[in-house]
């Protein structure tokens, strides 16, 4: 319910709701959305609500900045904290959207690699490439993202791979394409 609630915010509702639960484009809004849901369901506190009324509508960094550094009086989600309970949920609420972008991430990955038949010899991995500022630099999102492959990849199906990181490479791909 939450997800489709959301999904009629956004420029196009019925599709790219895969990209919607997962993509650094969308984390920040759906963020936005899952608090103020929990602010009707009285998740937070009434002080917490009327101070993040007064905030800018949150993106990806922002978000992430709270999960970085939710004590730092600088963010302006940490100005909206006025007890315990409520810098506890928020947190949480913030931590279950990046755990659940990572799962689906990794489960994402792993049916690809699962159906390549590749990975099964650990000197010879999967080459991921994770191209991206919203994997590297969201709190939380790339290691539990390497989390969830170990464990559905390595652990319960025994196959290896490796995330690497190659610099331009959408650029070096647009450019090796024609040649294919």
């Amino acid at each position: 319910p939450l997800d489709r609630s959301f999904y009629e915010k956004t420029k196009d509702p019925s599709v790219y709701h895969f990209e919607k639960m997962l993509s650094g484009a969308y984390l920040g809004s759906f963020s936005q959305h899952v608090i103020e849901v929990a602010i009707k369901e009285n998740l937070l506190s009434a002080e917490f609500a009327k101070r993040f009324a007064t905030i800018e509508n949150l993106n990806t960094t922002r978000m992430s900045n709270y999960l970085e550094m939710p004590l730092n009086p600088e963010y302006d989600l940490v100005s909206c904290i006025t007890n315990e309970e409520d810098g506890i949920a928020l947190y949480l609420i913030l931590d279950a959207i990046i755990r659940r972008a990572a799962k689906l991430t990794a489960l994402n990955l792993s049916a690809t690699v699962l159906k390549s038949g590749a990975g099964k010899d650990p000197r010879h991995p999967v080459l991921i490439n994770a191209d991206g500022t919203t994997f590297y630099k969201t709190e939380k999102l790339e290691f539990y993202t390497r989390l969830y492959l170990d464990t559905f990849l390595q652990q319960k199906h025994h196959r290896f791979v490796k995330i690497v990181q190659i610099d331009n490479s959408p650029i070096i791909g647009a450019a090796v394409a024609p040649l294919v």
